[in-house]
């Protein structure tokens, strides 16, 4: 029997079976405001943490981890800290999780920018309200289980709301482009081969 597995999706059969577990990471606070972390030593401190087995996306903190075992974020996030010195709050999903977000996004028809903030849970119902009251027309917003999408106009100075009231209503997140999310994509495919 041969698994096949078509483009732009994850093997059923590794992620059914726990064969190896496939993890994305979206790291906060790398390479922004003074906590600047080479992307190799990154690949080394998880080397170190158990996990030599992963991929860095870009310089922003966007890791894909193949691995015999769940990762443990806690220990990631502690062996960051103890090697660079500041936190960086670690929002993981899944391969598969990563793969569903094209199918997810709310906004793929329109010309813009498209960013994804992670949260760990879904937010409740207060704070979905909250965000749409947020939503002006030009941006929009939209929160999809544990993601805020968020569509910019260009140009980007122009956007509104500030990212400092999305913050306020939705409290700690990682941001990333639509782009971004793809090329992580891209790697966990490559991996799942």
């Amino acid at each position: 029997m041969t698994n096949s597995v078509m483009p732009g999706s994850v093997s059923p059969f590794r992620m059914s079976y726990g064969l190896e577990v496939i993890t994305a990471l979206f790291l906060r606070r790398v390479n922004v405001s003074g906590s600047r972390v080479k992307m190799a030593d990154l690949r080394e401190t998880l080397a170190n943490v158990g996990y030599p087995n992963s991929r860095t996306i870009l310089a922003s903190g966007n890791v894909v981890i193949d691995s015999q075992k769940v990762v443990d974020i806690r220990a990631i996030e502690v062996a960051i800290e103890a090697e660079y010195g500041f936190h960086s709050e670690i929002f993981s999903r899944t391969a598969p999780e990563v793969a569903s977000l094209a199918a997810a996004n709310p906004f793929r028809d329109r010309e813009g920018t498209i960013e994804l903030a992670f949260l760990h849970t879904p937010p409740s119902r207060d704070v979905i309200r909250a965000v749409e009251a947020l939503a002006t027309g030009r941006d929009d917003l939209a929160i999809i289980d544990r993601e805020l999408w968020w569509f910019r106009p260009h140009p980007l100075e122009e956007s509104f709301p500030k990212e400092t009231a999305v913050r306020k209503v939705l409290g700690t997140t990682t941001r990333r482009g639509y782009r971004t999310i793809e090329r992580v994509l891209d790697v966990i495919e490559e991996m799942d081969r």
